[in-house]
């Protein structure tokens, strides 16, 4: 019988979490749904993997885990943690550095922590090609700063130093969960052929 994992990936805005789960669910893996009070776009990316929930009804839910950024309330309910662990052998997840510690408790050595990193000039860059106004991206900044969301790192189990392409960082995704394989040397030597 195969191990179920859940992948945590957590990071700052613009570090590219949003992008690697939307690849791996294009691919059939499966993400466990984070709720949120945060308003959302509905062309956004972030907003087609959180459920929105007004505050009021938010407050009178029973979440396992729950955790506040920037002013808005984030919860993962321990149902739907259970039945993805139960059903599907990877898992993903969006978290923030405060969850960590009860996700922790809980899944033990079935939970994989990947912080994303970025610089401050790849983040400038991919929340302005979000069309981000520059006010909003100084906000930001300033807050990973404060946070010192940065320092996620420290509790993660692998970093991936996403400043490349969004592939690369993917395949380092892929890799850490276990979904990519060695080559042969026969393979290796025809890949590396001319």
């Amino acid at each position: 019988m195969k191990t179920s994992t859940l992948y945590a990936l957590m990071g700052p805005r613009g570090a590219g979490a949003t992008t690697l789960v939307k690849m791996a669910m294009d691919m059939g893996i499966n993400y466990v749904p984070v709720y949120t009070t945060e308003w959302l776009h509905g062309r956004s990316r972030r907003g087609a993997l959180l459920k929105r929930m007004e505050p009021e009804t938010f407050n009178d839910e029973r979440f396992f885990a729950q955790t506040g950024w920037r002013g808005y309330q984030y919860g993962w309910y321990k149902e739907d943690i259970l039945e993805a662990m139960a059903t599907y052998r990877c898992n993903l997840i969006l978290l923030n550095e405060a969850a960590i510690p009860t996700f922790r408790q809980l899944l033990r050595r079935n939970l994989v922590v990947i912080h994303l990193m970025a610089d401050y000039t790849t983040l400038i860059e991919r929340m302005g090609a979000d069309k981000i106004p520059p006010e909003q991206i100084q906000e930001e900044l300033k807050y990973i700063e404060e946070n010192k969301v940065l320092d996620g790192w420290k509790q993660a189990d692998f970093v991936i130093k996403n400043m490349g392409t969004k592939e690369t960082a993917f395949q380092q995704l892929l890799a850490i969960m276990g979904l990519t394989r060695a080559l042969s040397a026969e393979e290796l030597k025809e890949q590396l052929s001319t």
